[in-house]
C-alpha cells in the first residue's frame, strides 16, 4: 500500500509532501530514516508507519521523548490510521493519504488571473510608484499659490507613501492569517493603479475649472471616484484569494457603500450652515491651459454689460 505524508509549518501550510512505497517508513530527526524532520524537538527515532497483519496501516511511536500524539492530543502507542488523520510528532504535524484520497474539485481559471499575474511584477512597481510620484508633484504644484519650493512636498510625500504601503501589508497580513498566498506587489500595484487614475481625474476636474466650465466638481468625482474604489476592491479580494465572484461583488459593493457613507458622515459634520465667503473655484494655470482663448478686457467689459441689461430685464418682467 502506497501512500502519502504531508508536513505542515506552524502557520498550517503544507510545506512538504512525500510518496512512500516500501513499509515500514520510519520518521525522525536522524539521517537514517526515511522522513527526516528538522524540528529539534523531535527524537532521532520517533515514529514509524507500517501494515498490520490485517494489510491496515498503523503509526507507533518508538519510544520518542515528547511523543506522538493524535488531532484530538491522545497519546499514540500504535494507531491505526485512516486516510487524511493527522498526527503531531512533537510540535511539527503530518497527515498521511492514501493515493486515492479525494481532492477538492478543481477551479476554473478566472479571466483576472492574467492582469493578477501582471500586477505582481515589480518592474510595474518601480514605473507606478515614479508615475504617482511625478503626479504628486504636479498636483502640489497646482495647489500652490505662493512660490512652488519642492522641499515643502517631502513631508507630505513621506507621509503618504507610508499609508500606501499600509494597504498591501494589511492585506498580506491577512492572506497570512487565513493561509492565502499574500501577493504583496500585486496589492501595491493595484493601489498605486487606483491613486494614479484619481491624479489624473483631479488634473481634468482641475483643468475644467480653470477653464470655468463648472466651479465645483463634487459630480465629477463621485462619478469616477465610487466605481474605480469598487473595483480596486474586487480586485484587491481576488488578489486575496477570494475565488467566487459573486461574493466578490457583493464585498466590493459592500465596502464601497460603507466607505462612501462614511465619508459622507464625516464631511456633513464639517459643513457650516452658513458660510460667509461665496463659492469660487480657486484654479490657477498658465495660458496654455485654456480649451478656448481668454476675452480681452474691451470683450469683457461689453460681454458684462450685456449680461447686466439681460440680468435688468428679468428682474422687471418678474
Amino acid at each position: 500500500m502506497s501512500f502519502v505524508i504531508q508536513v505542515f509549518n506552524r502557520s498550517d501550510r503544507v510545506i512538504a509532501e512525500h510518496k512512500f512505497t516500501q513499509k515500514p517508513v520510519t520518521i525522525g530527526r536522524g539521517f537514517n530514516n526515511d522522513l527526516r524532520l528538522t524540528d529539534p524537538h523531535i527524537s532521532a527515532e520517533h515514529a514509524r508507519i507500517d501494515l498490520d497483519a490485517n494489510g491496515q496501516l498503523y503509526i507507533q511511536d518508538l519510544n520518542s521523548l515528547n511523543k506522538t500524539k493524535d488531532c484530538f492530543g491522545g497519546q499514540v502507542s500504535r494507531n491505526i490510521i485512516k486516510s487524511g488523520d493527522d498526527f503531531y510528532l512533537a510540535n511539527t504535524r503530518i497527515r498521511v493519504l492514501s493515493l486515492n484520497h479525494t481532492v477538492a474539485p478543481a477551479i476554473k481559471l478566472s479571466a483576472l488571473e492574467p492582469l493578477a499575474e501582471r500586477l505582481t511584477s515589480k518592474k510595474l512597481t518601480v514605473f507606478l510608484f515614479s508615475l504617482f510620484l511625478v503626479g504628486f508633484v504636479l498636483l502640489g504644484y497646482f495647489n500652490q499659490f505662493e512660490k512652488f519650493e519642492l522641499k515643502k512636498l517631502f513631508n507630505p510625500a513621506v507621509q503618504l507613501t507610508l499609508s500606501v504601503f499600509m494597504w498591501p501589508v494589511f492585506w498580506s497580513l491577512l492572506s497570512r492569517f487565513f493561509k492565502h498566498e499574500a501577493r504583496f506587489f500585486g496589492h501595491l500595484n493595484t493601489l498605486l493603479l487606483a491613486i494614479f487614475t484619481t491624479q489624473v481625474i483631479s488634473f481634468v476636474t482641475y483643468l475644467l475649472q480653470f477653464n470655468a466650465l463648472f466651479t465645483t466638481a463634487w459630480w465629477l468625482d463621485y462619478i469616477f471616484s465610487i466605481p474605480l474604489v469598487a473595483c480596486t476592491l474586487y480586485l484587491s479580494l481576488y488578489l486575496f484569494g477570494l475565488t467566487d465572484s459573486r461574493k466578490r461583488l457583493f464585498r466590493s459593493a459592500l465596502f464601497t457603500l460603507i466607505f462612501f457613507t462614511l465619508s459622507e458622515i464625516s464631511q456633513g459634520v464639517n459643513i457650516r450652515d452658513f458660510s460667509p465667503t461665496p463659492e469660487y473655484t480657486s484654479a490657477f494655470l498658465p495660458s496654455h491651459f485654456l480649451i478656448r482663448p481668454a476675452l480681452d478686457s474691451e470683450d469683457f467689459i461689453e460681454q458684462s454689460e450685456s449680461l447686466y441689461s439681460a440680468a435688468q430685464q428679468t428682474a422687471k418682467d418678474e
